[in-house]
């Protein structure tokens, strides 16, 4: 064989020896890309107009169990559920006339990492008239990927009194609770310890929330004597024994979400320690003043005890925005 045919046989070896790593590169990159925004969207779109028939469907009929069903685990393990869903029922005055769903999703929220979508949370609108020359307008929220099956679903919905005018909303009634988190009402209840601790203006108060590994810091007396200089008056909210503050209250209400979270599990799969990451707002007080809250904690640590606790808080003024912290973030 001539060199000049192993040259062109070597270079069409090279040439679909590319085209198959081309191939391939694509499939993975296909592969690790997952689904799009733009397909997510498409399938959620489906999901809110069939949900929005089942609830429409529910409420005429008075069916609370058919209307318990459609909320995802958590929220259908609250004590009260069914009595929430009997006083939305009740809080609308005639037989269902007609419905309209709004035209377009009304909330979404979602975070994707290398085009993949990994979260995303929707919002629905749909318009409610009745033979009493009533309208109302009923929105409920849906987590629809999550990394927690136990809140994946419809988290709750209201239903407010409607004349066309925002401005005009008058009271309405809720069922369901908006989860950030499977972690809410841990949230909540460390947010009231906090908060009575601030009160308290005790640093040992302060210091039994705290991890071990943060105590161990030689500024953390002076630290929490700063929390307590910066705070004007004492933290004053009506506290919950379930930790859930939510969002059916009024305006100065303290409401209390996970900004972040995560389950750290084992080689079996059993969770060995939980983190969060929490803002309670607002944070008003006996003077008149309003904070933001913000802290992280290890709800739990097996692995690490001295870290299980609360490693960093801050307070924040409203109407300053001047902040102050104590501790610092460990995760």
């Amino acid at each position: 064989m001539t060199k000049s045919k192993i040259k062109a046989i070597s270079v069409m070896f090279f040439i679909a020896l590319s085209c198959v790593f081309a191939a391939v590169l694509l499939s993975s990159c296909n592969l690790f890309r997952g689904d799009d925004i733009a397909a997510v969207r498409a399938r959620a779109e489906k999901l809110r107009q069939s949900l929005s028939r089942d609830i429409v469907q529910s409420i005429e009929d008075g069916d609370v169990a058919r209307l318990k069903s459609l909320f995802c685990p958590k929220s259908r393990q609250l004590p009260d559920i069914d009595a929430q869903i009997e006083s939305t029922l009740s809080f609308i005055n005639g037989n269902m006339k007609s419905y309209n769903v709004a035209s377009s999703i009304g909330f979404e929220d979602y975070a994707s990492e290398f085009g993949r979508v990994d979260q995303y949370s929707f919002g629905n609108d749909i318009y409610i008239s009745t033979d009493a020359s009533k309208s109302y307008r009923l929105y409920f929220n849906v987590h629809y990927i999550f990394d927690d099956d136990s809140v994946k679903g419809m988290t709750f919905y209201s239903i407010s009194e409607w004349d066309n005018d925002e401005s005009d909303v008058d009271e309405k009634r809720c069922a369901g609770y908006p989860w950030s988190s499977p972690y809410d009402a841990e949230c909540g209840l460390l947010t009231a310890s906090i908060l009575k601790a601030l009160a308290s203006k005790n640093a040992q108060s302060v210091k039994a929330l705290l991890c071990d590994e943060i105590l161990l810091s030689p500024s953390i007396d002076g630290e929490i004597q700063k929390l307590f200089d910066f705070v004007d008056g004492a933290p004053s909210f009506t506290e919950r024994a379930d930790g859930l503050y939510n969002l059916c209250q009024d305006d100065d209400a303290l409401n209390c979400r996970a900004l972040a979270f995560e389950n750290v599990k084992d080689a079996n799969g059993r969770t060995v320690a939980v983190w969060i990451h929490a803002l309670a707002q607002p944070v008003c007080t006996d003077s008149g003043q309003k904070y933001e809250l913000d802290f992280v904690a290890y709800i739990s640590n097996e692995n690490s005890p001295a870290k299980q606790g609360v490693s960093c808080l801050s307070l924040e003024n409203r109407d300053t925005g001047e902040k102050t912290s104590v501790g610092d973030w460990i995760r």
